[in-house]
């Protein structure tokens, strides 16, 4: 069979081996055809996503900016692509949900610290509820059913705005949009699996080993965890800004801060807001 001329059923080409060499189709076979095959295919394709999902996982966070920088690079077979990544984590996110994360209750909405956000909360919210004809308690219960699941999936917005924001810091750096998008889509990977699963997990472990021994309860609040993001996070942008941008020192800790300030911005107000328009959008 493999000797033997065959005509691709995909696209026509003419094949000479196992493989079409115009679009990859493979030669088709009755051994295709079999459980054992299906069950070998399927074995390869657990054991390959693991062994490359868990490569790419101790990558990132061993060594901030490689992943990054070697994908740009051309370098892809050993890893799991950096947007899976990131949706995997999403995915996690909204199986095993251990905090609220970004995501507000209506209620948390029409008290927030942002005065434009209140103005336009409350003033959506009142028109929202007149042309439903319910009460505004009743809108804040379909408000709070829905936006949870939709919080996780909208936070792939946040791979577009963080690409935008490291293409203005590094504007003379010349790099291609593209590779602004994959650097920050690792460094969202990281802050997602870092804040809403990695940190509220062992804090809550940590928690409950405290109640074990003492009797008491452990504060984990944000008086813990916002000075723990602070300082994981911030060395860690550093670090990936040197290694993907060969940044000095002055530089990194300039544009380390900057990025900080404006992604905790992008996340906890531009996210929340847009967040809320969509929920809004669909009730």
């Amino acid at each position: 069979m493999a000797d033997q001329p065959l005509t691709c059923i995909n696209c026509g080409n003419t094949i000479t081996g196992r493989f079409c060499s115009q679009c990859g189709e493979k030669v088709f076979s009755e051994h295709d055809k079999t459980i054992g095959h299906f069950l070998h295919e399927a074995f390869h394709f657990l054991t390959h996503l693991d062994g490359k999902f868990l490569t790419s996982l101790k990558t990132i966070f061993s060594r901030p900016g490689l992943l990054a920088a070697e994908y740009c690079q051309g370098i892809r077979k050993k890893y799991f692509k950096p947007v899976s990544m990131f949706l995997v984590g999403v995915i996690i996110y909204l199986l095993f949900p251990i905090l609220q994360g970004l995501n507000m209750s209506h209620a948390e909405n029409m008290n927030t610290f942002s005065s434009i956000h209140i103005g336009i909360v409350k003033d959506m919210s009142i028109r929202k509820a007149d042309k439903l004809g319910i009460t505004m308690e009743e809108l804040g219960e379909r408000y709070d059913a829905k936006s949870p699941k939709v919080s996780k999936i909208m936070l792939l917005t946040l791979l577009p705005f963080s690409a935008l924001l490291l293409w203005l810091l590094f504007f003379r750096k010349r790099n291609y949009l593209f590779d602004h998008l994959i650097m920050g889509t690792e460094m969202n990977t990281v802050f997602l699996y870092l804040v809403f699963l990695i940190i509220p997990l062992l804090l809550r472990l940590g928690g409950k080993i405290w109640y074990w021994t003492t009797g008491g309860d452990f504060d984990y609040g944000d008086s813990v965890i916002v000075p723990l993001q602070l300082v994981i996070l911030s060395t860690y942008w550093s670090l990936s800004f040197r290694r993907f941008y060969s940044t000095g020192r002055w530089e990194t800790i300039w544009k380390t801060a900057l990025f900080f300030v404006f992604h905790s911005l992008l996340v906890y107000v531009v996210y929340r807001l847009l967040l809320f328009l969509v929920v809004m959008m669909f009730i």
